[in-house]
Order: structure tokens, then C-alpha cells, then sequence
């Protein structure tokens, strides 16, 4: 009796162990066995194995469906030209070289490199257009996503000839940065300070903001979600933006946005002044790291 006793406690161990793995790619042995990736000889291939080798993560290029669309509990959907609801487009392969070098030059190198190696989720997958589609008198309205996280892998797009003048813009280089950083908060890799969380409690708890709302001023936010408007309509309200979402955000703009610019937020809400300082503390405490300033 007592054998069997222990036995059922060790089980007990080895399942609460397993349990509190993040689903999302694995550390140690299970990241080992979550794939093994295989590169092709073409640019896009070498490049790929190039992010490999020195941070430990996979650019996916291309990648089947079944892929995108298994999320642990959840399959996604990418419907057909002209329909509603969500879709991806392919990346354009000769393209794909850039994008991944962008990704480590705007992302990646603003890390340190163990930093990258340790914290950052492996899979990334690259798209041309993400967008989220809805019917507006007759017509096809499109929001477009730059990127998105899921349990199993981060998805960005702009891997096309859009990518051309889109790398042009700060907005893009502000939201991949936030997108990383998002996904490194939610599969675990780093978490968000108590302060920090404190202060727009009152904005997360919101399921979504009206069109018109200033979310800086009102909730200490700096954006409303990256998954934009929820209908056609150009006053439709906007999904909720989640703390994650906002940590990113606070990275980015305490990274690439201008000092002028940025006093003219803290001049809405000292709040955001609040953030980024708790943002910049989190970063230097905990890793040892002071977040550059790159002003675009």
C-alpha cells in the first residue's frame, strides 16, 4: 500500500511538471523535438538557416496549411478571395531574404544575443498580407494585420513587394518590435511588472473602445488593438487591447520614438512617462539590459 501510494504521488509530480510547460515551443529536450528544421539551398533558404544558427529560431517562408491552422484548442481558418473573416497570402520568396534581416536589425539586435537565444519563441512564420475581412454595403473591407501570435508560432507579413515601402515607415518597425515582445510575454519567456499592470487596469478590462476614444488620455494606452476595427465601418469600434499587447507597445516607442514626440505624450497622461520608466526598469533589473534609443 505504501509502494503504490508513492507511485501515485510521483505521477501526480511528473504531471504537474509536464503541465506547467508553456504549449508554446518547448525549452530543452521538447524544443529539440518540436521540429527539426530543414533549409533549402535557395536565398531564402540560406537565410533562414543564417537566423538559425545564430539565435536558434526558424523563418518559415513557406509552410503548409495544416501549420497556420493548428493551434493546440483552436483551428484557424483563412478564407477564400472575396469572402469575409480572416486570411493569409503567401509570402513572395524573393523578398523573404529582407524581411528576415529587417526582423533581426529592427527586433533581434536590439536584445542581447543570449538574450534572443534564450527568450525568443522559435517558430516565425512569414505571410504577405494577414488581414481580417468584413462585408461593408456590398463591398469587402479589409483591416490589415502586420503580424499576429498564437500558442504555436509568431506570424508576420509584408513579405512581398509591399515590404518595399512599408519598410519606409516606423509603424511597421514599432509593430514587429511589440509583436516579439508581446509573444515573448505570452508563452512566458518574460512577464510584465505588477506596477506596470496597475496603472490601465481600467483600459484592459474594456472589451472594446469606440472609434473616437483616446485611449492615452482616458486608459495610460498607448495604441488600441493591433487586430484593428472589429466591423466595415470606418467609425466601428476597435478590439480590446491586451496587456501584452501593451508592453510591446511601450517597448517600441520607448525604442524608436523621437523624445519630442514622446513629450507630447506625456503631456496627455503622465501615466505613459510612468510606464516607459517601469518598462525601461524591468528590462535593466531583471537581464541586465538598458533598452537603446533609436530614434526614427
Amino acid at each position: 500500500m505504501k509502494k503504490l501510494l508513492i507511485f501515485i504521488i510521483c505521477l501526480i509530480a511528473v504531471v504537474l511538471n509536464y503541465s506547467c510547460i508553456s504549449k508554446d515551443d518547448f525549452t530543452g529536450e521538447f524544443k529539440m523535438s518540436e521540429e527539426l528544421p530543414v533549409f533549402t539551398s535557395t536565398p531564402s533558404g540560406l537565410k533562414a538557416q543564417e537566423k538559425y544558427n545564430k539565435y536558434g529560431v526558424i523563418f518559415k517562408p513557406s509552410f503548409p496549411f495544416s501549420e497556420f491552422s493548428w493551434n493546440w484548442n483552436t483551428i484557424l481558418t483563412s478564407g477564400e478571395p472575396g469572402t469575409t473573416g480572416f486570411r493569409y497570402t503567401p509570402a513572395d520568396l524573393n523578398f523573404a531574404a529582407e524581411v528576415m534581416d529587417s526582423v533581426d536589425k529592427w527586433v533581434f539586435q536590439i536584445f542581447p544575443l543570449d538574450f534572443i537565444k534564450d527568450k525568443m519563441p522559435i517558430k516565425i512564420l512569414m505571410a504577405d498580407t494577414l488581414a481580417n475581412r468584413f462585408t461593408l454595403s456590398s463591398a469587402i473591407v479589409s483591416r490589415i494585420w502586420e503580424g499576429n501570435v498564437t500558442d504555436n508560432y509568431t506570424i508576420i507579413g509584408y513579405a512581398s513587394s509591399r515590404f518595399t515601402t512599408a519598410k519606409k515607415t516606423r509603424f511597421l518597425i514599432q509593430s514587429w518590435l511589440s509583436l516579439f515582445v508581446e509573444k515573448m510575454v505570452s508563452s512566458e519567456r518574460i512577464s510584465i511588472p505588477g506596477a506596470f499592470l496597475a496603472l490601465s487596469a481600467t483600459g484592459y478590462a474594456k472589451a472594446s473602445f469606440t472609434n473616437a476614444e483616446d485611449v492615452v488620455t482616458l486608459y495610460g494606452l498607448l495604441n488600441k488593438s493591433r487586430k484593428k476595427q472589429n466591423t466595415g465601418s470606418a467609425t466601428a469600434a476597435w478590439y480590446q487591447t491586451y496587456p501584452a499587447q501593451d508592453f510591446g507597445d511601450f517597448v517600441a516607442f520607448t525604442v524608436y520614438v523621437p523624445e519630442a514626440e514622446k513629450l507630447t505624450y506625456y503631456a496627455k497622461n503622465s501615466m505613459i512617462k510612468t510606464k516607459v520608466d517601469l518598462v525601461k526598469g524591468y528590462f535593466l533589473d531583471n537581464f541586465g539590459i538598458t533598452l537603446p534609443y533609436i530614434p526614427r
